[in-house]
């Protein structure tokens, strides 16, 4: 094996040293501050990325504190609305309750007057059937007429003392 032969050693450790250092060379100049340059901008991108996630987490938190800071004047306002509307409401039926109770009342008073008219009139009509048939009893029973004046008088008296 050639590798193996003596003489050939320090040709074999002359190129080694060759190739090795160029390649040291290449990596160190070349390769390394690409790699180092590109890991540098992921990690500027990635923290950039970061600070502006942090930056729209925290404008998104502002408005959401601002949303909610408006959802609930909205609410509120709602609620006050709601409320004089409710309050419009039971003064309008307490209004329309009175008007109606007061109505109620005037057309009971103006029944109760009619009633009592009518009361009068059947009072009256009772009073007359009352004189005739008392008039045919005592004219059949006695054969005799009475003077009507006299028998409307007692008739009416008599009514008179039922109504006391």
């Amino acid at each position: 094996m050639p590798q193996l032969d003596a003489s050939t050693y320090s040709s074999q450790l002359f190129w080694l040293f060759v190739s090795f250092s160029l390649l040291y060379l290449y990596v160190a100049m070349v390769a390394v501050p690409r790699i180092e340059s590109l890991l540098e901008l992921r990690w500027q991108n990635v923290e950039g990325n970061q600070l502006r996630a942090d930056d729209f987490k925290k404008e998104a938190d502002s408005l959401r504190a601002k949303y909610e800071a408006y959802l609930h004047t909205v609410r509120q306002k709602a609620t006050d609305a709601v409320m004089q509307e409710l309050q419009k409401i039971n003064t309008d039926t307490a209004h329309q309750k009175k008007e109606m109770s007061a109505e109620v009342v005037s057309r009971i008073k103006a029944t109760e007057s009619r009633l009592a008219l009518e009361a009068q009139k059947a009072q009256a009509e009772i009073q007359v059937a009352a004189e005739e048939l008392t008039y045919d009893i005592i004219g059949k029973l006695i054969q005799t007429k009475i003077p009507e004046s006299k028998l409307t008088q007692t008739v009416g008296d008599i009514f008179k003392e039922s109504r006391v």
